[in-house]
This record gives structure tokens, C-alpha cells and sequence, in this order.
């Protein structure tokens, strides 16, 4: 087994799926890369066991075989090189993978390939094609408002809805809530799946290269699979709460407002925020809006104004501020608007340009009380 690859090319292809890579010293080949030349191309495998990551590249070689070796190891020396030829050959006598570049060679430990999985084929039930720009908004535009609490295991991953009238993708963590829809983007078969925070995660890393992603998947597995690399994962075994039953329809109070004005006033007001609930106070009244945070065991305030254009009754709401910051900071619009009904119902955030067609968004957060 012998091959010759640019360090920077195999670098991208390592990175990729490095995180998938594990220190446990209970399940051994999750430390590992596996390695499999044949016809001129090299596979790199990695896995948790959970998910897999198989990447295609295109080497010299004239030779065959596998083995599998640290991943780490090989990840932080490829890393080291500047972008040069690297030369690859297995000894199987002494079970080491000489590594040879300009100025100096390695010898990394190998070992055999046998246990190592191999990636399992799904009987697909439904596969849509996205583009790997609306893939990765989706994404970005969802992440961030999944769950961690394993008690509601659904709310740790990303909703995908796929039909025949658009594609959405919700997350929630049950304090805000995120929906991200293209109508303009359609799936033959309906599908619904969960899948994991981490696994999404890594599916970006795919996605700066591609055009398109093949998403397929059956009730227990999903595919993301581009031109030179695919990527399996578990799908979340839950079912997904009725998102759409906390997204409140009536909301006659409607505030306008410059994303970043209001944005860059949370992150000074914050500051001031009872550590304990992050409590900021919204009060509305005519085309003023004050943003108030108060630490009462500490005597720390303060308050700044801004202007808005509003229509509806004067109100005072309030808000997690971290949740608010972080709505506001996944979205990139020059003005948001705030759909809003009392204080003690979920509002709604809106970005008010900036959109493609047929794309579509909606951000919603829980209210906290005030006294």
C-alpha cells in the first residue's frame, strides 16, 4: 500500500470528520481513521459509532489495501506541514505507516482493519436534493435554539420536514423556538426526522465545496451524501412536539426596530441582568422603546431608549435576555419586527427584509414575568 497526496488536500478531508474521533479506550476504532486505496483513490473512514463519515480522494497510487491508524496523531502531523507531497507506505512487517515529506519522515502504529464497521446501506424512503447554500442556512438558522436536557431527547436535534409543499427545519429547546422553510425547494415523498445537534454540526463541514446535498433517509438513519463525501447518522427516536400549537396566530402588537440598535442595547443591558434570570424589561410606549435591566440584591441598573415604529396598546414584556440575543444575532436583516399579544404569550420575531423567495422565517420566544 503506497500513495502520494497533497498535505493540504488530505488536511481538509481529515478535518471534516476529525470530530468525530474519540479518546475512549472502550470501543478502540473510534480513535482510529481507516484508510482503503484502491483504483487511484484513497477512503478515510471515521466514526463515534453513533455516525460515519466516509471521504473520496483522488491520489497517486498504483497499489491497494487498508489499515487503520491514529487519527489524532495523523490529523496533528498533516496539520504541521505546509502544503507539499506526502508519501504514504504501509510496512506490514512492522505494522507502521511511513510518512515521508521534504524535510523528514514519521512512522505512525497501525492496526488491522477487520473490526473496523464499515458504513451500512439504507433502504431509503425519502430523498431530496437541497443546495448546499439552503442546507447551510437551515442550519445556522436552527442550531443554535436546540436543546441539551437528554429528558427531552426530541429537543436536542433539528426537525426536518420534507414534502411536496417545502422543506422545514425547526428546533427548540422550549424556551425559544426556530422555523426555517423554503417552499421553493420540494421532496416527492414526505419525511419527518430528528436529527442530532453534534451530527449537524459536522454536516457543515461538508457543505463549503459542494453545490448540492442528496439527503436521504428511513425511520432510523439519514444520509448527507455530496460529490466526494458521505456522512450516516442515527436519527433521534423521539417524536417531534407540535411546534405549531405555541406559535401564537393573533398578535395585534407589532414593533419595527433596527436589528443591531437593538441588539447592541441587550449586550450593554445584559451586563446589568440579575445573573440569575437574565431578566430584561421591554416597555413599548408610542414610537419609544425602553430596554431596562435591574440586579436588585446588587442595586445595579440601567436603562437605555431607542426608537421605534410600533402600532398596538403601550406594554411592558420581558425577556431571557441571552434567548433575545440570540435570535437577534442568527438573523441578518437591517430591521427585525416583534409580533406580540400580552405579556404572557410567546412573541414572535420576524426579519423584515433580506429574504429570498420562497424563504421564509420565523423566530419565537418565551416571555419571562415582571413585577
Amino acid at each position: 500500500m503506497k500513495f502520494i497526496v497533497s498535505s493540504n488536500k488530505l488536511l481538509k478531508f481529515l478535518q471534516s470528520s476529525a470530530s468525530l474521533l474519540s479518546t475512549s479506550q472502550s470501543i478502540q476504532y473510534t480513535q482510529y481513521f481507516l484508510l482503503e486505496l484502491a483504483d487511484g483513490k484513497l477512503k478515510v473512514t471515521a466514526t463515534d459509532s453513533e455516525s460515519m463519515m466516509i471521504s473520496t480522494l483522488d491520489v497517486e497510487s498504483e497499489s491497494e489495501g487498508s489499515v487503520c491508524v491514529l487519527g489524532r496523531t495523523l490529523l496533528d502531523l498533516i496539520k504541521s506541514l505546509p502544503d507539499q507531497p506526502v508519501t504514504f507506505t504501509l510496512n506490514p512487517d512492522l505494522k507502521v505507516l511511513e510518512i515521508i515529506y521534504e524535510t523528514g519522515k514519521a512512522n505512525l502504529a497501525v492496526i488491522d482493519t477487520d473490526e473496523y464497521p464499515r458504513m451500512r446501506e439504507i433502504e431509503a424512503l425519502a430523498e431530496v436534493r437541497i443546495p448546499t447554500e439552503v442546507l447551510s442556512t437551515a442550519i445556522s438558522k436552527t442550531l443554535f435554539a436546540t436543546g441539551n436536557d437528554e429528558i427531552r431527547l426530541a429537543l436536542t436535534g433539528v426537525f426536518f420536514q420534507l414534502t411536496s409543499e417545502g422543506c422545514t427545519f425547526v428546533a427548540t429547546d422550549g424556551h425559544k423556538l426556530s422555523k426555517y422553510k423554503r417552499t421553493d425547494i420540494t421532496s416527492d415523498q414526505t419525511s419527518e426526522f430528528i436529527v442530532p445537534k453534534k451530527a449537524l454540526s459536522i454536516v457543515k463541514n461538508l457543505l463549503p465545496d459542494a453545490e448540492s446535498v442528496l439527503i436521504s433517509s428511513n425511520n432510523t438513519n439519514v444520509k448527507f451524501i455530496t460529490d466526494d463525501q458521505v456522512f450516516i447518522t442515527k436519527l433521534v427516536d423521539a417524536r417531534y412536539p407540535m411546534y405549531e400549537n405555541v406559535i401564537p396566530k393573533d398578535n395585534p402588537n407589532q414593533l419595527r426596530i433596527a436589528r443591531n440598535s437593538l441588539l447592541s442595547a441587550l449586550k450593554r443591558i445584559s451586563i446589568i441582568a440579575s445573573k440569575t434570570s437574565n431578566l430584561v424589561k421591554l416597555t413599548i410606549n408610542g414610537s419609544m422603546l425602553s430596554v431596562l435591566a435591574e440586579d436588585i440584591e446588587l442595586s445595579n441598573r440601567a436603562e437605555e431608549n431607542l426608537p421605534c415604529d410600533y402600532t398596538g396598546a403601550d406594554m411592558s414584556i420581558g425577556f431571557n435576555s441571552k434567548n433575545l440575543i440570540e435570535i437577534l444575532s442568527n438573523l441578518e436583516s437591517e430591521f427585525v419586527r416583534m409580533e406580540m399579544s400580552i405579556p404572557s404569550k410567546p412573541s414572535l420575531v420576524f426579519p423584515e427584509d433580506g429574504l429570498n423567495e420562497g424563504e421564509e422565517v420565523l423566530m419565537l420566544i418565551m416571555p419571562l414575568m415582571i413585577t
